[in-house]
């Protein structure tokens, strides 16, 4: 689910803060470019591998090119 300093919501990574509610659960305040985007609680957030976060960061890195 982190990678990092990131957690990844909707499919797309955000930088984040945590804080702890009396109930037990953590919730999430998700950051683009510094600014507040949204405030979920963690069983929002997209349950992600690190194999998969790796691949996502190839292939965002990598550009397809096809045969003309």
């Amino acid at each position: 689910m982190r990678n990092s300093n990131r957690v990844f919501y909707n499919g797309r990574p955000y930088e984040f803060k945590t804080i702890a509610s009396p109930d037990g659960k953590r919730h999430f305040s998700l950051y683009r470019n510094g600014v507040l985007a949204h405030f979920v609680t963690e069983d929002e957030l997209d349950k992600r591998w690190p194999l998969t976060i790796l691949l996502d960061q190839y292939f965002g890195e990598v550009k397809i090119v096809s045969p003309s």
